[in-house]
């Protein structure tokens, strides 16, 4: 019976940040409607109508709250050695969110938001730098790292549903791993996306925008960082959990890198994007995703629980299974896009 009793206490814990993300972004969604904060139909994107943006701000007040309460209480286990830090990592998140927010409020000027990304890495990489290597490496390295994931989860915001659904069971697999109160910070977050997903998977009523896509971002860089620095995750194992957006978003920006293309730039060459204009639905591409990720998951804590040796070597097969799967697709997509474009 206790372990029952346990199990309803954490699913509890669970649903209070899922009403808190489900409330901001009901709120928000009319709030936007009478301020014109929209994303209007356009070549560089998906939807068909005008849709509010900016919705991750309830994803948003529920990661700054968790980090915030972390920051603030007195009594902290031993097993939370970290907490001197947590102020830190709560500038870097918030940081992340206020750009983005600004993004969806404002349209700055891209220096304005790779700014903003620079600070909320700054803070972050300052509380965890990477471990295992001398300060100023490990540092570089984990600013490295927080640009690349806030970027990588603003770069696959372009479907309902996908960033919130990866992201939740990215946190979940997280919150396995790290236990406590890192885990506790997951199981938030994760929870969070899921009281925002009602309003935008099937069809989308509101975007999470750069609010929720930045602050996702730089959530999963701390989660990530703190399971690294402690040893309860190997780099093969956080490989694996990421593999679905660090393929797609890695091998287009790369793609468009060697093309000479302007990489910072909307546009609609994701596999994800490429797919949803195939004719698939937002539904369908989200759920593959989420079961690719799923699979990664299952794999990075079965098997990538034996060693950093085994989860690197899982994680070499699953991206090259998955580099692989991603160029047949996108040129079976494109191919036959190609030739309906011709026979119109």
């Amino acid at each position: 019976m206790s372990g029952w009793v346990v199990l309803a206490w954490h699913v509890a814990l669970a649903a209070l940040p899922a009403l808190v993300s489900a409330a901001f972004t009901a709120a928000w969604i009319g709030w936007a409607r009478r301020r014109n904060v929209v994303d209007q139909p356009g070549q560089r994107r998906l939807h068909e109508a005008a849709t509010p943006r900016g919705g991750g701000v309830g994803i948003a007040v529920v990661s700054l709250g968790v980090l915030g309460l972390l920051a603030t209480v007195t009594w902290v286990p031993a097993s939370f050695p970290e907490y001197g830090l947590t102020p830190a990592l709560l500038f870097g998140a918030a940081c992340a969110a206020c750009t983005g927010l600004a993004d969806d409020l404002f349209a700055p000027p891209i220096a304005f938001k790779f700014l903003g990304q620079m600070a909320a890495a700054a803070f972050i990489a300052w509380a965890f730098p990477w471990p295992g290597f001398a300060p100023w490496l490990g540092y570089a390295l984990a600013f490295a790292w927080v640009l690349v994931l806030v970027n990588f989860w603003n770069f696959m915001d372009g479907s309902n549903g996908l960033v919130a659904v990866q992201s939740t069971v990215v946190c979940v697999a997280l919150a396995w791993l790290l236990g406590g109160a890192p885990g506790g910070v997951a199981v938030a977050v994760a929870a969070a996306c899921v009281g925002f997903l009602p309003f935008n998977l099937p069809k989308a009523r509101v975007f999470m925008g750069d609010t929720g896509s930045h602050v996702l971002g730089a959530m999963v860089a701390i989660l990530t960082l703190w399971a690294l620095r402690r040893g309860q995750a190997n780099l093969g194992q956080v490989a694996l959990l990421l593999s679905a957006f660090l393929i797609d978003a890695g091998l287009t920006l790369a793609k468009r890198i060697v093309q000479g293309r302007r990489f910072w730039e909307a546009h609609r060459e994701h596999l994800y994007q490429v797919a949803v204009r195939r004719g698939h639905s937002h539904l369908r591409v989200c759920l593959a995703y989420a079961g690719w990720a799923i699979l990664c998951a299952g794999i990075a804590l079965g098997w990538g629980t034996r060693g950093a040796t085994e989860g690197a070597t899982a994680a070499l097969a699953v991206g090259l299974a998955g580099a692989a799967t991603w160029l047949v697709l996108r040129r079976h997509w494109l191919r036959r896009e190609t030739r309906m474009d011709a026979s119109t």
